[in-house]
């Protein structure tokens, strides 16, 4: 059941969605779904940024974050986290039972538009959306997480295991593009050294048609995405197929990490 938001909430999403007007949409509808959220980014056009929207996991947002999952399950250049919450690592910093445990949704600036407008057509959808196997394997995580009683959370956080779980979908061409991206940086500093220089001329074939291929891959992923419709073919194969052509779906166990230190508190 959806319930309407006051002024200072449409204020606050207005605040926190730093002018993305899907990361707006995205925030209003969590909050009328009962879903409360406790960061967030929307991109920022200067640098190389991580757009998010983290949820804290509780039983009243459970069948809205269910229709995220279900809903991100085969979005490209995306991942969603499970972590514990706190102020730093240390267990007296932990946030209380209620606010401990976050589902953490993030993507990178060429889809940012494309991550905050799913997460609100999930919400918005009536019915339920169909999870494929690996999004019933990360639900499952989810529900487990939830399940989890404090104790057992502060014995993860004792033996320096903040991360649950994650579901991650990152494509092979936009690793190839972060690869290029930093042979290119490393070259252009080694290119300085007269044996760098000599060996750049014997490879420079094969460096040359890196720099084509670089090139293309800058126009799908060094842009700022600033709207985001989709098309006939997305919708196509977001009802057919359960992992786009070209994505190396990745499901992670337990693992050691380093809490935020600042955690704003959004609800």
């Amino acid at each position: 059941m959806t319930r309407e938001l006051s002024d200072e909430e449409l204020k606050k999403a207005e605040e926190y969605s730093e002018e993305n007007p899907y990361l707006k949409k995205a925030l209003i509808l969590c909050w009328k779904n009962g879903i409360r959220t406790h960061a967030c980014c929307g991109g920022h056009k200067s640098k190389d940024s991580y757009p998010y929207l983290s949820i804290i996991i509780n039983e009243e947002g459970m069948d809205g974050i269910k229709k995220i999952i279900g809903n991100l399950q085969d979005m490209k250049d995306m991942s969603i986290e499970l972590t514990v919450r706190g102020k730093s690592t240390d267990i007296n910093d932990i946030y209380p039972n209620s606010e401990c445990r976050a589902l953490s949704i993030r993507c990178y600036n060429h889809n940012r538009c494309e991550l905050f407008f799913r997460v609100a057509e999930a919400l918005e959808k009536k019915e339920e959306i169909e999870l494929n196997t690996r999004g019933r394997d990360f639900f499952t995580k989810v529900q487990e997480f939830n399940n989890m009683s404090y104790d057992e959370i502060i014995e993860c956080v004792k033996s320096e295991v903040y991360f649950l779980g994650s579901m991650r979908n990152i494509s092979g061409d936009y690793i190839r593009y972060q690869e290029y991206k930093l042979k290119g940086g490393l070259l252009t500093k080694l290119k300085r050294l007269p044996i760098i220089r000599k060996l750049f001329e014997v490879f420079s074939k094969k460096l040359r048609k890196e720099n084509r291929d670089y090139d293309k891959l800058k126009k799908v992923y060094k842009i700022f995405q600033e709207s985001y419709t989709p098309n006939e073919e997305d919708i196509r194969t977001r009802i057919h197929s359960n992992v786009p052509t070209g994505v190396s779906p990745s499901m992670h166990t337990p693992k050691k990490g380093i809490l935020k230190k600042k955690d704003k508190d959004l609800r």
